[in-house]
């Protein structure tokens, strides 16, 4: 599974440069605790649940895609 790719086609319209969703450069999170928050969302934001909307290795891909983003 290509993760930028998938990343690029479901993810941008809210993570990229001045949208509504995180800058995932400055991200913490480590890759497992990203799945997560793919996988079920994050309350009181607009980042839903992609449960359902991809596989859990599309997941898996983009975790370990946005993972390599980060600087911080």
């Amino acid at each position: 599974m290509d993760g930028a790719a998938i990343f690029e086609m479901e993810c941008t319209v809210c993570h990229s440069e001045g949208r509504s969703g995180a800058n995932l450069q400055w991200s913490y999170l480590d890759a497992e605790e990203i799945a997560r928050v793919i996988i079920n969302g994050r309350d009181g934001t607009f980042m839903r649940p992609w449960e359902d909307r991809l596989t859990p290795e599309e997941i898996k891909a983009v975790a370990a895609y946005v993972k390599s983003l980060q600087q911080g």
